[in-house]
């Protein structure tokens, strides 16, 4: 194997300043992990509460809003999101075309495993290490 060509003094300096800046935002993550720590159940809670709120109205209009009262506090429940879906698939295909069409498409694992046998699933798919990486933050030293 070739021996790397030597790195410029600016790179070397560029690489620095990078270090130090990569520093900087690992340690103010850091810093905000900890200080958040001690909320991380309550904020869960607020979650599975949040969703309670808004469940009450699933069945209701999409337009609707709501303003649930409690003793302290009310909530404001907005109407439902807009979300664009495709109602007409075979003309989207009829238009671009087969490998056009099948080149743009993605299907979740649900949707597949709900329209083909389990085997067939495992035949055409394949799993790749492409998800976001996990990331832990940990102090260097223990707290003061």
């Amino acid at each position: 194997m070739p021996a790397k060509p030597p790195r410029s003094l600016e790179s070397i300096k560029r690489k620095q300043l990078e270090d130090l800046a990569r520093a900087s935002v690992v340690d103010e993550a850091g810093a905000l992990e900890l200080k958040l720590a001690p909320h991380r159940a309550d904020l869960k809670r607020l979650e599975e509460l949040r969703k309670t709120i808004r469940g009450w109205y699933d069945t209701e209009p999409a337009g609707m809003t709501f303003s649930p009262h409690g003793d302290e506090y009310f909530a404001m429940v907005g109407a439902c999101g807009f979300q664009t879906r495709i109602h007409d698939m075979l003309a989207v295909f009829q238009h671009a075309g087969e490998e056009e069409f099948l080149g743009a498409c993605s299907l979740s694992l649900d949707a597949l495993g709900s329209i083909v046998p389990s085997s067939l699933v495992s035949a055409v798919t394949a799993k790749e290490q492409t998800g976001p990486r996990s990331l832990a933050l940990q102090p260097i030293r223990p707290a003061k």
